[in-house]
């Protein structure tokens, strides 16, 4: 039983919050490859934490995240993926906005992901292998 109500209880016409992560790297110097993700703040939050777990692997010296037919980037460590994501809250008035002419305009969760890279499901991958 919880003592402490949620925030949503307290307050049911709060707006969720967004956030909106890019994420840019250059492959081999011959072409640029992007990430968007929208997301709530509490899944950005969640793979944030996951993927922490990574940094404190020591079996591995980088990651392969994979795109297109046969083309991959290394990623020698999470940290290095942090410090390229760019990261921007959003209220849901702004996240609908986006969906409207970039997701999935039917859905209620105004949540995506565009790009050439899905760097977070690459992450995501990465981390339900070695914590299987």
């Amino acid at each position: 039983m919880e003592l402490v109500p949620k925030l949503s209880e307290l307050f049911p016409n709060m707006s969720k919050k967004y956030i909106l992560a890019t994420y840019e790297t250059n492959y081999a110097d011959e072409f640029d490859v992007q990430s968007i993700w929208l997301t709530t703040e509490a899944k950005w939050k969640k793979w944030v934490k996951n993927g922490k777990k990574l940094q404190n692997l020591e079996n591995h010296s980088c990651y392969e995240i994979s795109f297109g037919t046969n083309e991959y980037i290394e990623i020698s460590s999470f940290q290095e993926v942090l410090e390229k994501c760019k990261v921007q809250e959003l209220t849901e008035e702004e996240a609908a906005v986006l969906n409207k002419f970039f997701g999935n305009s039917t859905s209620k969760s105004y949540e995506f992901k565009l790009g050439t890279l899905d760097i977070y499901d690459g992450i995501t991958y990465q981390i339900e292998v070695e914590f299987a």
